[in-house]
This record gives structure tokens, C-alpha cells and sequence, in this order.
């Protein structure tokens, strides 16, 4: 049988000694973060309060951990790592950023408890696609397959946000709560599935069988 020989955006999972080194530094990639900082600093930045700015600077902080640093190459092998990203980057890092946005102008997007909703939905949609071995492995073949995930889970964590933050506070509640229940119900899927036979083409890609976390701590021996 072929085996699928490709290299994910962030690249191979390194070696333990390597982790430290293994740094992404794609030059698009950091003229858009930079580009985003000096946007906000721009526009919403000089209206905004020294909490806002602080908090917005925490925010593009987890990005940047999140797709530049070590953290981005661990996703490649471990299953922690990807959890760990998706949480630096879905939960904390984009609504710190809605966070740091001025209230009055997301207001003016959409209403509050429409969009929760709609979003809350989309989000989990989403998030259940992109975990299916089929499609989580096709966005490891190219660098655009990598990112049309990236922004379309990016896009619904803010969506989603926004709408926690605009919406009646019961209706946030109750919309992460369920975003909780969903998300633990994924994490407990992804489990079972690492825990179960895979095809050989993704059994010998790093990151994708279910003996990735063996393959790299085999590697320290």
C-alpha cells in the first residue's frame, strides 16, 4: 500500500531534543500578526483603555505562542499539544481579542442572541468536521489546506465570543455550558479514535495514529 508522504505547515513533529528549536518562523505568517497589532493600534487601539490594550496584547500573545513557537511542531505528534493549541488559540486567545474590542462597535455587527446562537452552532459544526480523521488529515497535506482550517475554526471562536459577550448573561451561560459539553464530548471521541486501529497511510503520518505520543517518547530513549 502508498504511503502518504507530505509535510504538515508547522512541520515534522521534532525530536525531544529538538523541541526547542523547532520555531516557526514563516514570513507570511509573522507580517500578519505584526500587521494585525498595528491595525489594532490604528483603530480600536487609540480609543481604547489600558485594560484593553493589555488584554488585547495577551491575546495576540497566544496566537503567536500558539503558531510560531515550539507548540505549533508538537501539534504534529502529540494529542496534547493539539488540545493545548486549541485552547491558546479558540478559547483564550480569541476571546481575549473580543474581549479588547470596543462593545459599542460589535454591537453595531449583529445582534447579540441571534448571533450566540448561530455561532455557538457553527462553532461545533466545525470543530466535529475538522476532528474527523479524513479532513484533519487533508489539512495536514498543504500549507492552504492548513490555514482554510485554521481560519474557518478561528473565524466561529470569534463569532462565538462575540456573541458571549453581547448576549443576556443566561444566554451566555447556557451557550458555554454547551460549548463545554460538546468539547468534552470531542475530546472523548478524538480518545476513542486514537485508541482504535487506523488505516496504514495514517498510522505511519506523525500525529495522526494512535501510537504518536509512543513514537516520541521513544524517541528520547
Amino acid at each position: 500500500m502508498t504511503i502518504l508522504s507530505f509535510q504538515p505547515y508547522c512541520g515534522a513533529a521534532p525530536d525531544p531534543g529538538a523541541v526547542w528549536a523547532a520555531w516557526n518562523l514563516d514570513p507570511v505568517l509573522i507580517t500578519a500578526l505584526v500587521a494585525v497589532a498595528v491595525v489594532y493600534g490604528m483603530t480600536w487601539g487609540r480609543g481604547a483603555s489600558t485594560r484593553e490594550r493589555v488584554v488585547f496584547g495577551a491575546g495576540w500573545s497566544l496566537f503567536f505562542i500558539a503558531f510560531v513557537s515550539p507548540l505549533c511542531a508538537l501539534t504534529s505528534a502529540l494529542f496534547a499539544a493539539r488540545v493545548g493549541h486549541h485552547v491558546a488559540v479558540l478559547t483564550l486567545g480569541a476571546g481575549l481579542l473580543v474581549l479588547a474590542a470596543p462593545r459599542g462597535r460589535l454591537e453595531r455587527l449583529f445582534s447579540g442572541r441571534m448571533l450566540l446562537w448561530s455561532a455557538t452552532a457553527v462553532q461545533a459544526i466545525l470543530l466535529w468536521f475538522w476532528h474527523a480523521p479524513g479532513a484533519y488529515a487533508w489539512s495536514l497535506t498543504g500549507d492552504v489546506q492548513y490555514w482554510i482550517m485554521q481560519a474557518g475554526l478561528i473565524g466561529a471562536a470569534l463569532m462565538f465570543w462575540r456573541g458571549v459577550r453581547l448576549a443576556p448573561i443566561q444566554h451566555a451561560l447556557l451557550a458555554l455550558i454547551a460549548t463545554m459539553v460538546q468539547m468534552g464530548a470531542l475530546g472523548g471521541a478524538d480518545h476513542l479514535r486514537r485508541r482504535a486501529p487506523v488505516c496504514a497511510p495514517l498510522r505511519h503520518h506523525p500525529g495522526l495514529g494512535p501510537d504518536a505520543a509512543g513514537r516520541t517518547s521513544r524517541r528520547a530513549v
